[in-house]
Formats: C-alpha cells, sequence, structure tokens
C-alpha cells in the first residue's frame, strides 16, 4: 500500500512538473509574439547576441544594466541619439533575447569579453561607452562610501547619477540622459557631432 501511495505521488509531481514546463514553454511563445526582437543577432562564443544598430555617426555603445535589456534605450532614447551617432545596444549575455548557457560564466569579466567581441565583430572601433547602473548607484558614487577610488581606477570615467525610478530613468528622464551622452561626447572629441540643444539637468 505505501508503495503505491509513493509511486502515485511521484506520478502527480512528475505530471505537475511536466505541466510547468509546457506551460513556461507556451508563455515563452506569447512573450516573443508579442515582443518580438527589435534588433538582429550574432554569434559570439556559442552564444546568440541580439543587438540594435542605428543612426550613423561616431560610434556609442549603450549597456543596460542587472535585469535589463534593449527596449530600455529604444523605447524614449535611441530616437534622440540616431541622428548624430551610430548606435548600437545590446542585451547582455543571458538578457532579453541574448541568450548565456547554464555553463557560461556570468561574471562582469565573462560579460565585457563578450561585449568586446561584439565591438569587434561589428567594425566599432573606440566607441563611447555609456553604461547604466541601477540600485546602487548612489553607493557607487557616492564619495562617503568610496571616497574617489572608484575615478582613482577609471581616470578617464565621467560619471553622474541621475535620480529616477530604476529602469524608468531611461524613459523618465531621456532628456537628462541625452544631455550627459551629448556632454560626454564632446569630451571625447567628437567635433563633427553637431549634437541638438539639450537641457542641462
Amino acid at each position: 500500500m505505501i508503495a503505491w501511495i509513493v509511486g502515485v505521488c511521484i506520478a502527480v509531481i512528475g505530471l505537475v512538473l511536466a505541466a510547468l514546463a509546457l506551460f513556461t514553454a507556451w508563455t515563452t511563445r506569447q512573450v516573443e509574439k508579442r515582443v518580438p526582437p527589435e534588433g538582429r543577432f550574432l554569434e559570439i562564443d556559442g552564444e546568440r547576441i541580439h543587438y540594435v544598430d542605428e543612426g550613423s555617426g561616431p560610434p556609442l555603445l549603450l549597456i543596460h544594466g542587472l535585469a535589463g535589456q534593449t527596449r530600455n534605450f529604444t523605447c524614449a532614447l535611441l530616437g534622440k541619439l540616431k541622428q548624430d551617432f551610430r548606435v548600437v545596444i545590446l542585451d547582455r549575455p543571458g538578457s532579453g533575447y541574448s541568450t548565456r548557457s547554464a555553463a557560461a560564466p556570468a561574471n562582469i569579466a565573462a560579460q565585457a569579453r563578450t561585449i568586446s567581441r561584439l565591438c569587434q565583430a561589428l567594425g566599432l572601433e573606440q566607441p563611447l561607452v555609456v553604461g547604466i547602473l541601477y540600485g546602487t548607484a548612489d553607493r557607487v558614487l557616492d564619495p562617503a562610501f568610496h571616497g574617489n577610488g572608484l575615478l582613482a581606477k577609471v581616470p578617464s570615467a565621467d560619471l553622474e547619477l541621475i535620480e529616477g525610478a530604476g529602469h524608468m530613468i531611461l524613459i523618465a528622464s531621456a532628456d537628462r540622459v541625452a544631455a550627459f551622452i551629448a556632454r560626454m561626447a564632446q569630451r571625447a572629441a567628437f567635433a563633427d557631432v553637431k549634437l541638438a540643444p539639450a537641457a542641462q539637468p
């Protein structure tokens, strides 16, 4: 009798797990139908990397933060930048439509290596790189917590804290982000960029 009960329990658990797997696959297909990829794909180190490449001018590489994706930038910011720059935005490995196998490392060095190889594949030479940091940005930038240590390690870095609500900052504060990128481009000596005037923060 006990063996029969255990067998039934195992069968029920197996059916529930199979049903959940099917539901997950169905949900994934529904999401992909409603929100298809916006860009193209390149295979980098065995992974399929999704990226958007629009506009013309000096190269600008936009990198999203943790749990982000290309749409964080394409929703409100891309249109403000693509007249002045060749804008490349990628889904980092394991985010958005980019894959990352279970065996692949997810650390910063591995992500940087993939991004570097994507730049090489697209012929991006010395792009202006803009990364968005969410959540702990105030702690990273606040000298009370880290002094000027971060700037000392990356002396050419320009950091700016733009108040906002996580991923929504690129939508709610798109003009401020575009103005920041314009200032960085001018400092980086992209002299041929004719940027439209943007409101200062």
